[in-house]
């Protein structure tokens, strides 16, 4: 059994993760930055969406939907804030989507309009 004073040094070394911003609201349309594209340069040109998020992995995990439908890859906030912009936040206080659908494909007209927003 561990004492109390290595316990105590434990969680005092574990790091804390605090989000200084809200999270990037589910259903919003984000592309990838041309001027710092990052490692997510194989997305440039998509349009994306981001998400309904997961109870079990929180609000840290973003999930990319691509315009297809498909749930694909996921990352964390920090990445999405330093190299995808948004081109539509949605409104949707469901963070979770626990009473919404998913999300289904991207129709010809969305399409076009975010692709002039872009």
């Amino acid at each position: 059994m561990r004492s109390r004073i290595k316990l105590k040094k434990q969680f005092r070394l574990t790091p804390r993760k605090y989000y200084k911003t809200r999270p990037i609201s589910p259903r919003s349309v984000i592309t990838v930055r041309h001027d710092n594209p990052g490692p997510a340069r194989s997305l440039l040109g998509l349009i994306l969406r981001v998400g309904y998020y997961s109870k079990q992995d929180g609000t840290n995990v973003v999930w990319l939907v691509f315009p297809n439908g498909e749930y694909q890859q996921t990352t964390s906030q920090a990445y999405i804030n330093r190299h995808f912009r948004i081109l539509h936040e949605d409104e949707d206080p469901d963070l979770y989507g626990d009473a919404r659908p998913i999300l289904q494909p991207l129709t010809d007209e969305e399409m076009a309009f975010f692709a002039a927003r872009s």
